[in-house]
């Protein structure tokens, strides 16, 4: 397991609040709001991009377990509130992403035991992806569902 440090909010970081606050939303969880001027797509890359991913959802309330690399069972972070456990995927793509991330994500709840997962991407995701993350539950997370914040 590996362990992210804290870090004070910056400025840079308010660019990853779209995604996160666009999670919460769909779970329905409630918390600190997410100020307008922090909305935008993200902008990280690989590491980078989980950690900012990570970093949001502590700052909405959750609690965060960044899960190791190897072994990670097809997930990046699971956050946990309540009794909501999520399996969250974030994959910062050049390209839309496909359905090998659906299909980790949807593995990685079971094994995490969370009654949720969603994969976070800035650039979209296949059809096929799409498809299956409607018959598995998986949440897609994206640009056209960014825009509506």
């Amino acid at each position: 397991m590996r362990r992210i440090p804290r870090r004070r909010k910056s400025p840079a970081a308010l660019a990853f609040a779209a995604p996160i606050a666009l999670l919460a939303g769909i779970l329905g969880v409630t918390g600190r709001a997410i100020p307008p001027s922090a909305a935008g797509t993200p902008r990280g890359r690989g590491a980078e991009f989980e950690k900012d991913c990570y970093y949001w959802l502590v700052s909405l309330g959750w609690s965060v377990r960044a899960v190791g690399r190897s072994g990670d069972q097809g997930c990046d972070l699971v956050a946990r509130k309540g009794t909501r456990v999520v399996a969250i995927q974030c994959k910062a793509y050049a390209k839309p992403v496909g359905n090998r991330a659906v299909q980790e994500v949807y593995a990685a709840a079971a094994h995490y035991r969370a009654n949720g997962s969603a994969v976070i991407a800035p650039n979209g995701f296949t059809a096929s992806a799409q498809q299956l993350a409607r018959t598995t539950g998986v949440r897609l997370l994206g640009p056209a569902s960014l825009s509506g914040l």
